[in-house]
């Protein structure tokens, strides 16, 4: 409880780690994969990052060290 506070900040804090998962990238429709879904890392920082329309693979951005980016591929 010390960590998450008490009254309306444990709720706010709450609230806030629960709607974490109600973001775009974190949504399954029929179990399949929708919106930004894998990242795939290298040294800490963004390599790859998927992106995935009702399970079908849509588009994949690169990333270098400093985060930015180096090609772009729709498929």
């Amino acid at each position: 409880e010390s960590k998450l506070g008490s009254g309306k900040d444990m709720v706010d804090k709450l609230t806030k780690l629960v709607n974490i998962f109600n973001r775009p990238e974190f949504n399954f429709k029929n179990n399949k994969p929708h919106g930004v879904c894998k990242t795939y890392w290298e040294n800490g920082n963004y390599a790859y990052i998927d992106v995935f329309e009702n399970g079908t693979l849509k588009h994949r951005r690169a990333f270098n060290a400093y985060g930015k980016e180096l090609w772009s591929q729709k498929y």
